[in-house]
């Protein structure tokens, strides 16, 4: 494997892939954001406090 497959492997992992799909789908089912988001939609979600829900 190439030195760049290596890093992109890295950067994709099957745990990181499924904790951004948790991510977006709380964002998306619970607080009823859409993507792509506005700097305001993330700042209301941070605000509301749901990252430290998840």
């Amino acid at each position: 494997m190439s030195e760049t497959g290596k890093y992109i492997q890295a950067a994709t992992r099957e745990n990181t892939r499924l904790s951004y799909r948790s991510a977006v789908e709380h964002y998306e089912s619970v607080w009823g954001g859409f993507l792509p988001a506005t700097a305001d939609s993330i700042a209301s979600y941070s605000k509301a406090g749901f990252p430290s829900k998840l």
